[in-house]
């Protein structure tokens, strides 16, 4: 987000990126992605689901992590001056599973950075046959086909692809396209983040709540990487994190604005 910790130093130096964000949202979001499809979209069922993706996932690696902290962070008031709470990090993450063995997923969260984006992007990987040449327009170097979903209210599903381009050859060029949910639905009424959360909590709904032993399984996966927490690098406010954050995903690359 590009928000920085706004007068909340008291909390921020007590608690850090880590904590607020990966254990407690950006892996309960990881839950929903790789679980299994339930039996019934209810609570019972998706907390078996995303229950055994946390059971499945391998203790977090300190060597495959990032910590950063925005340039200015020890100035602001409240903040010790030789603090080391990391405002932004990124991660990679394994699940011990026959689908999702030897995919990687990579988290990344931060303050004060380019955009406020809520985004989720998977990328498919390259078939073993292909029907084209890599003349054709197939390089190691090009990102794959990718969806992405925008969390942020109201909304957007956008997929990049490879399609074949117009003329006698069998040329492929980059190509998208994007769903808006407003230009399809009356977005009026929406439920912000807080609002959506009070609403199922007066309504008894839990089907968007993780178990306690989900949690509890989430605080023990993350407790390598909070003993040994990576000393954070300096990034400058606006920009995307710190520069390792690309080296920690090669071969593969963020999706973001400037890849």
């Amino acid at each position: 987000e590009q928000l920085t910790i706004e007068g909340r130093a008291g909390f921020f130096e007590q608690t850090g990126t880590f904590r607020d964000m990966v254990v407690t949202h950006l892996l309960h979001v990881l839950g929903f992605i790789a679980m299994e499809p339930p039996r019934w979209l209810d609570a019972q069922s998706l907390r078996e689901e995303t229950g055994k993706v946390f059971d499945a996932i391998k203790p977090l690696d300190p060597a495959r992590a990032v910590f950063g902290q925005y340039a200015g962070y020890r100035s602001e008031p409240g903040v010790a001056p030789d603090s080391m709470i990391e405002t932004f990090a990124a991660l990679e993450v394994l699940i011990d599973n026959e689908r999702w063995a030897g995919v990687p997923f990579q988290l990344r969260t931060g303050k004060a950075l380019a955009q406020s984006r809520h985004t989720v992007t998977l990328g498919f990987k390259e078939p073993a046959r292909r029907m084209f040449k890599r003349s054709a327009g197939f390089s190691t170097s090009a990102r794959p086909n990718e969806i992405s979903f925008e969390l942020s209210e109201p909304g957007v599903i956008w997929i990049d692809f490879l399609a074949k381009q117009p003329g006698a050859s069998m040329d492929l060029g980059a190509a998208s396209f994007t769903f808006r949910y407003g230009d399809s639905f009356d977005i009026a009424n929406e439920l912000e983040g807080y609002e959506r959360l009070l609403h199922d909590t007066m309504l008894g709904d839990h089907t968007l709540f993780t178990s306690a032993d989900g949690i509890e399984r989430l605080w023990e996966i993350s407790t390598p990487l909070l003993e040994r927490p990576p000393n954070p690098s300096v990034y400058p406010r606006g920009s995307w994190g710190p520069d390792a954050i690309d080296k920690l995903v090669a071969p593969h690359r963020w999706h973001l604005p400037y890849h």
